[in-house]
């Protein structure tokens, strides 16, 4: 066979090589947003859920509460977070910023983790008020959660929002 027909067989090798790689990463994509190919369900999209806030305790200058989430992994193959992190917002206004540690999320199951994270009162004067207030009168406080997580799948990397609206008693 002549060299030039050769160059052309292994020219045409790597196109095909290429062009499937290019189909898997595609895949991937649509695996990792839970979107359908060809009307069937590559990988479903994970959740994460604000599972509770709860304060721990209340200081002379902070308070410390600590926020559970919980991730679903619906698909058959292992999830792992790379990073969680997360604002509370105590009666509406700025609280603290917190993060929560790695976790693996086995396949068509449920991982949950905790964080404490502490609310200075120097820094979120408003929201210190209303949990000392509701301590004071043994009422609950409204707060909320609003974070990102990144998990990292066989197929990529993901990046999951999550929020959740709570009364929690402090």
């Amino acid at each position: 066979m002549p060299r030039s027909k050769a160059l052309r067989l292994v020219a045409v090798a790597l196109a095909l090589l290429l062009a499937a790689l290019a189909g898997l990463y595609v895949l991937g994509l649509f695996a990792l947003t839970g979107l359908r190919l060809g009307g069937v369900e590559v990988l479903k999209p994970c959740e994460v859920e604000v599972s509770d806030v709860r304060v721990v305790s209340v200081g002379l200058r902070s308070a410390k509460l600590e926020v559970v989430l919980t991730v679903r992994n619906p698909n058959p193959v292992a999830a792992r977070s790379t990073s969680i992190a997360y604002d509370v917002y105590v009666e509406g206004a700025y609280a603290a910023s917190g993060s929560a540690p790695a976790l693996e999320v086995p396949p068509g199951d449920y991982a949950s983790v905790s964080s404490q994270v502490e609310v200075e009162y120097a820094r979120a004067a408003q929201a210190a008020q209303a949990i000392i207030e509701a301590k004071l009168r043994g009422g609950r406080v409204h707060m909320e959660v609003r974070g990102n997580a990144v998990l990292e799948t066989p197929l990529g990397r993901l990046s999951l929002p999550f929020s959740k609206v709570l009364q929690a008693d402090p």
